[in-house]
């Protein structure tokens, strides 16, 4: 046996043999990235859905806690007061400045911001000295209002004049309309007359 042909013949069945194993990692390997593209795309779908229907948490300035998932809200924690009365003063407890002349029976203390998320609260102090209240009305991005309010009604159950002027200037200004519950219920009774 001539040891050249024999060399070349084994030459020729080691390539074929490392041709079909190259061939068949590279399929392997297209198989395994196919596989972990279809993974990865599972998962980043189940974290947008999660994402989508994770409640939005929302601290407010008076220390209560809302959980809002668009259908449901829960509100956890004690509020506390954003005013208070001293030496015959009112002080905003933020930041303790005295706004005393800024509050009265018909007149409001007003202070905003916009906090991390892009929720605008709203702070409306207001009343006399005897009845001081406030309200914390929050603006959220996709248009919805949520508020918290410690306010003394009148007699009657009535709001107070400069809770109620507070919330259309604020309503006005950052273009929200109330919802008219009233005209939910509403509807005609045609009654036919009896002889």
């Amino acid at each position: 046996m001539n040891t050249k042909k024999f060399s070349d013949a084994m030459s020729e069945l080691d390539t074929k043999y490392i041709d079909e194993a190259l061939n068949y990692n590279r399929t392997a390997v297209k198989y395994v990235r196919r596989k972990w593209l279809i993974v990865a795309a599972i998962i980043a779908a189940l974290m947008l859905v999660g994402f989508a229907i994770a409640p939005t948490i929302i601290e407010m300035i008076n220390g209560r806690t809302i959980e809002w998932d668009n259908n449901h809200l829960y509100s956890t924690g004690n509020a506390t007061s954003v005013a208070e009365v001293r030496n015959g003063r009112v002080y905003f407890t933020l930041d303790n400045s005295d706004i005393t002349e800024y509050c009265s029976a018909e007149t409001y203390f007003r202070y905003d911001f916009t906090d991390d998320q892009g929720i605008v609260h709203v702070i409306l102090v207001g009343g006399e000295l005897d009845s001081i209240g406030w309200t914390e009305i929050l603006f959220l991005e996709d248009g919805k209002r949520l508020s918290h309010s410690s306010i003394t009604t009148d007699e009657n159950g009535n709001n107070p004049v400069w809770y109620i002027k507070g919330n259309e200037d604020v309503n006005e200004e950052y273009g929200y309309t109330p919802p008219d519950f009233e005209s939910r219920y509403e509807y005609d009774l045609e009654v036919e007359a009896v002889d």
